[in-house]
């Protein structure tokens, strides 16, 4: 949880350390020794020194714009005189360049971008303009009481102190229960505040260099040299002929025009996530959707139509993160985190929902995958992997598993092969195949730091990251997996580029053993051979083997000797154990629950 205890030594007159100081790792407090004087109390008195110094001012010059002093009236004029001109262009490359710098253009006339010097200061997301003003009021009244200490000014400043305290905790209480109602079901979103809330801040400290613009350059060559590196490897295998497999007797030849309603749903269930390579925030777009959705309808329909993907959207910005906290700010240790234009997710966000209404319709994704679903996530897959085991534990089987882990999987796609797949194997053809063709090249990815950024480099592989159709791609990359490997007599399980392969056996046949080890090696050198084909590298140090069984009785001659307390106790948890598998009441029978999973009590083991 982030905190520590700091008494370490007795504080009781019985030598029990009963008196606990927990605080945050970031927080500096220094502790003396505890004192004794047990005739006013059987507890020591421990004295601390709280260090609050003075937070350091920083000041940074930054490019702001008064979002807040747009005149709206005005500025929905001047899009609705944007929508006029942008419609006029037939070529898409055309309309997305207007797109771009008109409305770059009208964000610099309404919102002019200027430099502030910022003086930066912690601050409290719950300290309100209220907050404010009762602080002023409060330290108006202390300095009054300072000055002349009469009873009307104690009673007036104890009760603004009082009134203050209490907004700041009100506050608080609300700015987290929010906080914590937006985050839903979202596990990530929550441990973060969490962290947050306890003084665990994200840190992504850079590694030392001359300059950001040469830092920038540095991350860029290393990231392209690690893809470059991995592709070269596997020049010498031939590539994936997707032929061999079932041929798709379903057709995804075209993408029908969308409505503005329609679009207009896809606006406002997006995030606001703004890229720089946005002509205005994203914000802005959403809160004026209603206004400019004729040109975005407009541009969404022209590239699904045309079966293009503008060039002004293929741009990537690419942001170095730590992947680990705590680990050396060193390159290797880095992940690329890539963002894409707005406007670009709203055209792949119309084209994938066409896309996978005809995937899941005909029913051809691999069963065995959990990525990038409706109705499947991480937790589907644990059940399925967890459901399976059980079972096999249930006839006394024990499963042999192999993880298998990739490296940069989604970075060493090769776009001629996951084209053959997405024609051959998924029947998509005509416009719909031009599209994702058009979608895949000509793709450029530039690093940022802080202001500086590296010169662009053309990615000739991979999927798109941060996109929104990247992710199904590469399941539909990965899916010919399936038809390879349908005769090993192992069972498949994948989320994403993460793949398990797993069989049982009767650990009491040593014929039944060697069957499944036989399998597990067969399946591994084919999937090894599947992976070069397809120019994805395995990852040795990273996969492992694993063998799951369940023995109650395994390692019983420890109990051998134990006291009768402690076999009891240990009776008791076998009991609740016993119960919680066969989803019983704590009323119902030990003994019958027991006897229903031919389990031993202990005192008989």
């Amino acid at each position: 949880m982030g905190l520590v205890q700091l008494v370490n030594c007795q504080t009781h007159r019985s030598g029990n350390i009963l008196d606990l100081i927990m605080i945050r790792n970031n927080d500096k407090i220094v502790l003396s020794e505890p004192t004794e004087n047990f005739q006013i109390s059987d507890h020591c008195f421990i004295h601390t020194y709280v260090s609050l110094p003075k937070p350091k001012i920083t000041r940074e010059i930054r490019k702001v714009r008064k979002l807040k002093d747009i005149d709206e009236t005005q500025f929905q004029a001047d899009l609705i005189q944007f929508n006029e001109s942008a419609i006029k262009y037939e070529n898409l490359e055309d309309t997305a360049k207007f797109y771009n710098s008109e409305l770059r253009n009208i964000l610099d006339k309404h919102a002019p971008e200027k430099e502030k010097i910022v003086t930066i200061r912690p601050s409290l997301p719950w300290f309100t303009k209220e907050s404010r003003l009762l602080k002023t009021r409060c330290r108006s009244a202390e300095r009054k009481w300072r000055g002349n200490k009469t009873p009307d000014n104690d009673h007036a400043f104890r009760c603004t102190k009082r009134a203050y305290r209490k907004n700041l905790r009100y506050n608080r209480y609300q700015h987290i229960n929010s906080n914590i109602a937006e985050c839903g079901n979202d596990s990530s979103k929550m441990y973060k505040l969490i962290f947050g809330l306890i003084g665990r801040k994200n840190c992504n400290p850079m590694p030392p260099n001359a300059s950001d613009a040469s830092l920038a350059e540095e991350f860029s060559s290393f990231f392209m040299d690690k893809i470059l590196a991995i592709r070269k490897s596997l020049d010498d295998f031939e590539k994936f002929d997707p032929n061999f497999g079932l041929k798709c007797t379903q057709e995804f030849n075209t993408f029908h025009p969308v409505s503005d309603e329609y679009v207009l749903r896809v606006i406002k269930s997006s995030k606001p996530t703004t890229c720089p390579t946005d002509p205005i925030p994203s914000k802005l777009i959403k809160q004026f959707s209603d206004v400019i959705l004729p040109t975005i309808v407009f541009i969404v329909n022209k590239s699904l139509t045309s079966g293009l993907f503008a060039n002004e959207w293929k741009t990537a910005i690419v942001r170095p993160l730590l992947k680990k906290s705590g680990l050396d700010v060193i390159l290797k240790n880095y992940r690329p985190v890539s963002n894409l234009s707005y406007i670009s997710k709203i055209v792949e966000k119309c084209a994938l929902n066409q896309f996978m209404k005809y995937l899941e319709s005909n029913r051809l994704l691999p069963s065995y995958q959990s990525a990038y679903r409706r109705g499947f996530s991480t937790q589907t897959a644990l059940l399925k992997l967890s459901s399976d085991i059980l079972w096999k534990m249930e006839k006394q089987e024990v499963t042999a598993l192999v993880a298998l882990d990739l490296s940069a999987a989604f970075d060493t796609v090769d776009h001629a092969i996951l084209s053959n797949v997405l024609e051959t194997t998924f029947g998509v053809s005509e416009v719909a195949l031009h599209w994702f063709q058009s979608y895949l090249s000509f793709r450029k990815a530039e690093v940022h730091i802080n202001a500086s950024k590296s010169q662009p480099r053309f990615l000739n592989f991979s999927v798109p990251q941060g996109s929104i159709c990247g992710p199904v791609l590469y399941t539909v990359y990965a899916s010919t997996l399936q038809h390879y490997i349908k005769d090993s007599g192992v069972s498949l399980l994948g989320y994403a580029d993460d793949h398990s392969a797993y069989d049982s056996f009767n650990p009491k046949s040593f014929a039944d053993e060697k069957r499944v080890t036989t399998n597990l090696e067969k399946a591994l050198v084919t999937i090894n051979d599947w992976m070069n084909l397809n120019k994805l590298k395995l990852n040795p140090s990273k996969t492992e083997f694993s063998l799951v069984t369940s023995h109650l009785d395994y390692a019983n001659s420890v109990l051998y000797g134990l006291p009768e307390c402690t076999i009891k106790r240990l009776q008791l948890l076998q009991n609740r154990a016993a119960k919680l598998v066969l989803k019983l009441r704590s009323t119902d029978s030990s003994t019958e629950a027991l006897k229903r999973l031919h389990w031993l009590p202990l005192v008989n083991i």
